[in-house]
């Protein structure tokens, strides 16, 4: 199954999902590799207070569904696995709301496979019993336009879950990912100037990987312990760059890391608190992007009267990332008179425009 045009952000599409977990439908995830499925399902068993059970079909065994054969006598029955689908004989664990059961990579999952799992979802039964009324079901998988490796799904079972289609999203991702989890900031003023490099796939590709909110991540990690033992940013040297290219690609690991060079020119923090109204404004827009992205990693409370007075220097589209940015990330400034006082202009700006 391909992409259609009501492909959603992550956002939106949790919103979506928790529509369909209140109705206690099924809703199958489906998107290109590496946006977010299983965050987003982390996530409704956070909020929801769901015992996760993530079931990676493509490992699976038609017996995880029916479970093993037991003859005692002249009588076999079926014993289920407990641990993988709660019945009715289950016992909820204290303090929780039930089960989430992911069938993670389903469209995946050999054909008989797939076959055992339909008497799951549509019957709600695994063997000959009925599943625990607290468990939800969600599926995920990969596209068939992507050139993955799936199988096309019943139209027993086409009917009978809420299809649900991720699209990549790089100001959802900066905001409810990178700027909330303080990634490195040379990835966030990377992806804020070529918002197009968040996400690369193309089922065509031939390198090795690609650039996607997944292996970003994995950037972010390797720069993290790059850091020295103070957790001061290490330089990014083209040494760096296999590292990197292992992650999201040749190609924009090498754009990366001579961004990462850009960023080492960037306004020094020291002196724009020394003298927020002399200190230079960056000519290049690289540089731009790379200073206003370190102010929002060293602003606190004792030194937003400095940044700001700074920021507020640069173009609007700028200062408005800066605020925007800062607000995300560091929710308490929106307190801060300093804060206030730019909301109000940035306000005024606006509306007269």
């Amino acid at each position: 199954m391909a992409k259609t045009s009501y492909s959603v952000n992550t956002r939106e599409a949790y919103v979506h999902l928790r529509t369909i977990l209140t109705a206690n439908l099924v809703a199958f995830l489906q998107s290109s590799p590496g946006m977010g499925k299983s965050s987003l399902a982390k996530k409704l068993c956070k909020e929801y207070n769901l015992v996760p059970i993530d079931l990676r079909l493509t490992g699976a065994d038609r017996t995880d569904f029916n479970g093993l054969p037991d003859i005692s006598g002249d009588i076999a029955i079926y014993k289920q696995f407990e641990d993988s689908f709660p019945t009715v004989d289950s016992v909820q664990k204290e303090g929780t709301n039930g089960w989430l059961v992911i069938l993670d990579e389903f469209p995946s999952a050999p054909r008989d496979v797939m076959a055992a799992s339909y008497k799951l979802i549509l019957d709600r039964m695994i063997g000959n019993k009925k599943l625990h009324e607290n468990v939800f079901i969600l599926l995920a998988g990969n596209l068939a336009s992507d050139k993955a490796i799936v199988n096309p799904i019943g139209s027993a079972l086409q009917s009978r879950v809420i299809h649900i289609f991720l699209k990549s999203d790089y100001s959802v991702w900066l905001e409810d990912v990178a700027y909330v989890t303080q990634y490195d900031p040379r990835i966030i003023a990377f992806i804020n100037m070529y918002p197009d490099k968040l996400n690369n796939f193309n089922p065509e590709h031939k390198e090795a990987t690609f650039a996607c909110e997944r292996t970003w991540e994995f950037v972010n990690d390797l720069l993290f312990a790059l850091r020295d033992d103070n957790n001061k940013i290490t330089p990014v040297t083209t040494a760096h760059t296999p590292l990197f290219a292992g992650a999201i690609g040749e190609g924009i690991a090498l754009e990366f890391v001579q961004f990462c060079g850009i960023f080492e020119q960037r306004i020094d923090i020291k002196q724009i608190l020394q003298s927020p109204t002399n200190a230079p404004i960056p000519q290049t827009v690289a540089l731009k992007w790379s200073t206003i992205t370190s102010l929002v990693s060293h602003a606190i409370d004792e030194n937003l009267d400095a940044l700001t007075t700074y920021a507020n220097r640069f173009d609007m589209a700028l200062r408005m990332v800066f605020y925007r940015s800062l607000l995300i990330s560091k929710p308490s400034v929106r307190n801060h008179p300093k804060f206030q006082e730019a909301m109000v202009h940035l306000a005024q700006v606006k509306n007269s425009v």
